[in-house]
Formats: structure tokens, C-alpha cells, sequence
């Protein structure tokens, strides 16, 4: 029983986390990913941006990674339509050689992305400190 309340806590506590989203002002798929986000138990910061590119350069998302919003949290980047349990994954994990997570291109299905039933396949990627991608999920 007592491991049942300690995993309530802690559960409790990942979904509280503030992710704050920079955004362009224009973008509504960007809306529903913080509306979806929101509907997952976190707690959402966002940004209308007129040059969302700052954020992506300031926290070194490479070029073939980026898409149309950033998110932050904890010290990690938020890149694109990332499923909450990646970034539950994260929280729960905080690797220290990872800067971020990326869903690039905007994937059809992806959440704020979706458009009925249909779902392309997509990986959701973390970026290491050293400039190299991995595979974190598979979707």
C-alpha cells in the first residue's frame, strides 16, 4: 500500500511540471498541443513569439530536428508534437547527457496533429549533449 501512495505522489508531482511553449502567434496545432498537454496532467506556459527560431537556436535544437514550436521544462527542449508519456519519461529519468526531445515534421496523428483516424508512424528523438540523436519512443 505504501508503495501505491509513493508512486500517487510522485506521479502527482511529474504532472504539475509548467512546461512553457514558444510559439508562433499564428499556429493553432501548436494550441492543441498544449491544450493536449494540459488533458495529460501538466500545466502549460504559453508564449506567442514573433521569431520562434530564437528559442530553437538558443537551446541548440539542430536544423533536421526542429518543427513548429518549443517547449521547455526542467532544463530540457521540447521540440515539436511529443507524446506525454515521452516527456513523462523524461521527467521521470532525467538523463544528463539528453538537452531534449524532438518530434520533427510535424507528423499526421501526433498529438495536436491528428486528423481522424489515420496516424503515421514516428519516433519521438532525444538529443544528447554531443550533438548525436537517439531513438527515445517509437509511435
Amino acid at each position: 500500500m505504501k508503495k501505491f501512495f509513493l508512486y500517487l505522489a510522485l506521479s502527482f508531482m511529474l504532472f504539475a511540471q509548467t512546461i512553457t511553449i514558444y510559439e508562433s502567434p499564428t499556429c493553432e496545432c501548436c494550441t492543441k498541443w498544449s491544450s493536449y498537454l494540459k488533458k495529460n496532467g501538466f500545466k502549460t506556459k504559453d508564449v506567442k513569439v514573433a521569431n520562434f527560431y530564437d528559442y530553437k537556436n538558443k537551446y541548440n535544437i539542430p536544423e533536421n530536428m526542429r518543427s513548429c514550436h518549443t517547449g521547455y521544462v526542467e532544463g530540457y527542449f521540447l521540440e515539436g508534437h511529443i507524446p506525454a508519456e515521452d516527456i513523462q519519461k523524461l521527467l521521470q529519468q532525467k538523463p544528463s547527457d539528453i538537452i531534449g526531445l524532438s518530434v520533427p515534421n510535424m507528423p499526421i496523428g501526433s498529438p495536436g496533429m491528428e486528423q481522424g483516424d489515420y496516424k503515421e508512424n514516428y519516433n519521438t528523438y532525444a538529443i544528447k549533449k554531443d550533438g548525436s540523436i537517439i531513438i527515445w519512443s517509437r509511435h
